[in-house]
């Protein structure tokens, strides 16, 4: 079972990101391909990305 506690973490990452002045255009779909790409996935393949690593990737992304 997956920790329930990754999701406000999670969460809090993403509003971060996407309330950012230059992704208020995006919708939801293309942060989350975008970061998927951005972990070595791809595109349609996202159904399987771990939490863990979308979690990386908006942290990273948060950081610059």
């Amino acid at each position: 079972m997956r920790n329930p506690d990754r999701i406000p973490t999670i969460l809090t990452e993403l509003a971060h990101f996407w309330t950012r002045p230059e992704n208020h255009n995006l919708r939801l779909a293309q942060i989350i391909g975008n970061l998927a790409s951005s972990a070595g996935w791809n595109s349609n393949d996202t159904y399987y990305l771990e939490d863990d690593e979308l979690l990386s990737e908006l942290q990273e992304a948060n950081s610059y």
